[in-house]
């Protein structure tokens, strides 16, 4: 799920305000018009350079994410198929009532009432395979971080494992490698 993602491309997609994608995305926008808020945990972008990766230790370091990258599309892609008869159950049915609220054979809120008990039910045939992405994405996650910890050194693993375990990333970030600034620049 990437950063600068809206509320309709995941509707599109097929996430709902309840799935695990949806959660994923809310804790990556904070209010702040796009920017990411300070992540702690499980960003390996943060990590990764605090590793100090050796050029061999970067190329295994590569199959490996590409094969995360199959295992995360491949269980969203299980995840929709799964989900795509309820949403178009649902789809089919608003499609229905709308016709049928025009028509003036139902009042709207009949067609309302209607509606929300649809959604009820799809909520709850949703929630099961909700969780199953969840665990899927888990295990991707699980595998993946077994295999870095298979590929580190000594001293990384001790950095990698406090990381897991704290959720601290140990090296400073930044332009500036975490040092002050030399001088203040005063714009006229």
């Amino acid at each position: 799920v990437t950063d600068n993602i809206t509320t309709e491309a995941l509707f599109m997609n097929g996430i709902t305000t309840n799935s695990p994608e949806w959660a994923a995305t809310e804790s990556m926008r904070d209010g702040r018009k796009g920017r990411r808020p300070n992540v702690k945990r499980d960003d390996l972008r943060a990590i990764l350079p605090c590793l100090q990766l050796t050029a061999e230790q970067k190329t295994a370091l590569e199959p490996l994410m590409t094969a995360h990258r199959d295992c995360v599309k491949a269980a969203l892609d299980a995840h929709k198929t799964a989900t795509q008869p309820v949403r178009t159950r649902l789809q089919e049915l608003g499609k229905s009532l709308r016709e049928q609220v025009k028509a003036g054979t139902i009042t709207r809120e009949d067609a309302a009432t209607q509606m929300k008990a649809a959604q009820e039910a799809a909520k709850a045939e949703m929630q099961a395979a909700d969780e199953a992405l969840k665990a899927a994405l888990e295990a991707c996650k699980s595998t993946l971080y077994g295999q870095i910890a298979g590929i580190l050194t000594a001293e990384q693993l001790t950095i990698w494992t406090n990381w897991l375990t704290t959720g601290e990333v140990p090296c400073p970030r930044g332009p500036r490698d975490g040092k002050p600034r030399d001088s203040v620049r005063v714009r006229n």
